[in-house]
């Protein structure tokens, strides 16, 4: 905006800005799409079916077929990733992407994919949920992987760098209130682990230490049941870190 005598916006005066590459794709994951996606989560390859966390996330890159042309986006890292399920669903995965730059490919190009069908997603009812050595039935349940990307563009018309910050991981889930034990659970912190298993499968989240703080319930004036939201932060303790995953996906 600057004093021209005039309404009108001169194109004259317009510059390319600064593109960022970014989005969210979220899908229903099987274990063996699962095992390819942990380590960009993560930032550590695959030992003997574990994936440890890493100070690190690595980069990839990401296509899309939109029919009349392939997208290309290079330079990506998963900024956050979050892994959830309720009643009656699919284990559901979200990831945010940050990408360096995109480029634009003809049709035809996208690369030859095979699609693994030897194993099927997990659902709600394969959950099975530990907190402090107690069993829980839950509603919900999720588990927010961020690590707290970074960007840099310095001068540049796109990222130069995209660096990892930090790391945050939270679980939530909901709970009857008559599982009152929850509630107290205390800033010491507790052991928390969240197992899915389908058969010959499995994925084990591993959390040693997470510290919930105290969330009262909230008490409408409906009839239904009363239900105890439990958010905590999981945090290392030791030498252990705060999060290991276990995925079995050989069926």
């Amino acid at each position: 905006s600057g004093i021209v005598g005039s309404r009108t916006h001169p194109g004259e005066a317009v510059r390319q800005g600064v593109r960022r590459v970014g989005g969210s794709i979220t899908m229903n994951p099987t274990p063996v799409e699962l095992d390819f996606l942990l380590f960009r989560m993560l930032g550590t390859a695959e030992v003997a079916d574990v994936f440890a966390i890493s100070e690190t996330v690595p980069s990839f890159a990401i296509d899309i077929d939109r029919i009349t042309r392939v997208y290309n986006y290079s330079g990506c890292y998963v900024n956050q990733a979050t892994v959830r399920g309720s009643e009656g669903a699919p284990m559901e995965l979200t990831l945010d992407i940050m990408g360096t730059d995109e480029t634009v490919s003809a049709a035809g190009t996208f690369p030859v994919i095979t699609i693994g069908l030897t194993t099927r997603p997990y659902i709600f009812s394969d959950l099975v949920l530990v907190i402090n050595a107690v069993t829980y039935s839950c509603k919900t349940w999720e588990m927010v992987i961020n690590n707290a990307l970074e960007e840099q563009v310095f001068n540049s018309l796109t990222r130069t760098r995209i660096n990892s910050t930090d790391r945050i991981i939270t679980v939530n889930t909901q709970l009857p209130y008559d599982a009152h034990t929850a509630y107290a659970l205390g800033v010491a912190g507790v052991a928390a682990t969240a197992t899915f298993t389908n058969g010959l499968v499995s994925i084990l989240f591993n959390t040693p230490l997470v510290q919930f703080p105290r969330k009262s319930p909230t008490v409408g004036n409906s009839r239904g049941e009363i239900m105890l939201n439990v958010t905590g932060v999981a945090r290392g303790t030791g030498t252990t870190d705060e999060l290991t995953v276990t995925s079995d996906a050989a069926p």
